[in-house]
């Protein structure tokens, strides 16, 4: 799993990832954050995705384990809910 939720307070705003080479990345969740882009492995093992509402890109491809995204245009995140 890989957990920036509610990250925030960095000398500049965290607003892109690359984690292409993380293939066995099972959770990525995000919300809460200021993130604009993100690029997944190809094929990668992703099950569960949280974005927050400042995403404008994604590049997924070959993401057959993906049966989970939450896209919160409110960034509100309870963890018991999700």
């Amino acid at each position: 799993m890989f957990d920036i939720t509610n990250i925030k307070g960095m000398a500049a705003p965290l607003s892109s990832l690359d984690l292409q080479s993380s293939i066995k990345l099972e959770e990525f969740k995000a919300l809460g954050t200021e993130l604009k882009t993100v690029d997944f492995a190809d094929g990668v093992n992703l099950h569960k995705l949280y974005l927050p509402s400042t995403v404008t890109q994604l590049e997924l491809r070959h993401a057959g384990a993906l049966n989970k995204i939450v896209y919160n245009s409110n960034d509100l995140y309870d963890d018991e809910n999700n």
